[in-house]
Formats: C-alpha cells, sequence, structure tokens
C-alpha cells in the first residue's frame, strides 16, 4: 500500500510541479506582454521574430533615409524659389534701368540691389543642410560657387562643384 500512496505523492508533486512553471510563464507573458520571451519558448517562431525584427531595423533606417531626403529636397525646393524670385526681380530692374526713365543716382541704386540680389544669390547656392553643400553635385565637401570681386562688388562667379549628379 505504501508503494501506490509514494506513487500518488510523487505524481502530485509532479503535477504541481508543471502547474507551478505553467504559472510562472503565464505570469511571465502577462507582465512582458510577449508570448514568446526566450527562444527555447517557441524556437520556430522565435526565428521568425528575429527575423522580423531585423526587417524592423531595415526599415526604420530606410524611413530616417527618407526623412533626411525630403528634408534636403524640400529645402531645396525653397531656395531655388528664393533664386528664382531673385533672378525675376533683376530681370524687373534691368527692363527698368534700360527703359531710360531712371536718371544716373537711380541707376547706381538699382546696380547695387542687383548686386545684393547676386550676393544673396551666391549665398543660397552655396547653402549647407546636414554637413554638405546642396548643389555642388557629388562634391559636397567644398562651396561649389566662388566669387571674385572689384571694388567690393562681384564681378564674376565660379562653378567649382563636381559636374556629377549625386544620387
Amino acid at each position: 500500500m505504501s508503494g501506490t500512496l509514494n506513487s500518488i505523492y510523487n505524481n502530485a508533486s509532479f503535477a504541481l510541479h508543471l502547474h507551478t512553471d505553467a504559472m510562472a510563464r503565464l505570469q511571465e507573458q502577462a507582465s512582458t506582454g510577449s508570448r514568446i520571451n526566450r527562444i527555447s519558448d517557441d524556437p520556430s517562431t522565435a526565428y521568425r521574430v528575429l527575423g522580423l525584427n531585423t526587417n524592423e531595423k531595415s526599415l526604420e533606417n530606410y524611413i530616417d533615409n527618407l526623412s533626411e531626403v525630403i528634408s534636403t529636397l524640400e529645402l531645396s525646393s525653397a531656395i531655388i524659389e528664393d533664386i528664382t524670385s531673385g533672378f525675376s526681380e533683376t530681370q524687373v530692374r534691368l527692363t527698368q534701368i534700360s527703359s531710360g526713365i531712371y536718371d544716373e543716382a537711380a541707376r547706381k541704386r538699382t546696380a547695387e540691389g542687383i548686386n545684393d540680389i547676386l550676393e544673396q544669390t551666391v549665398s543660397l547656392a552655396n547653402t549647407k543642410h546636414i554637413d554638405q553643400y546642396l548643389f555642388g553635385g557629388t562634391d559636397t565637401g567644398s562651396a561649389p560657387y566662388t566669387i571674385e570681386r572689384t571694388d567690393g562688388k562681384i564681378t564674376r562667379v565660379t562653378y567649382q562643384g563636381s559636374l556629377e549628379s549625386r544620387d
């Protein structure tokens, strides 16, 4: 009879141990919110989860890169709009000067205004974003446009950037 009681005790003890382990796993799952906390919880699913985590990191990097590209394109677009606006204003001023209406003082003021627009245009064309010059082609480490001055006025603008397009 003692063999039977011993067997019942061992079976009950083993069952309680299994239930305790199961309760511990369920409590861990409830506290972490994850069904798989270790690879041993479900090896095949854990393998898939690791692959999905890798894909997630890759997609996060891709999204970060896209955000930088969008930021760069938005800034470039705004700069090009500013440069185009400056060209339009210069065209209007040159048309006014060539009409012969202005006297010498007005022509000098207009020429100074055109020089200011040229200064601003060169400054915009040499804009840096994320430590790279935007309009220098593949040469993003140095200013793409250089200027020569005579008596403090710009007399020449030279493109020093790369002729290759950026990818």
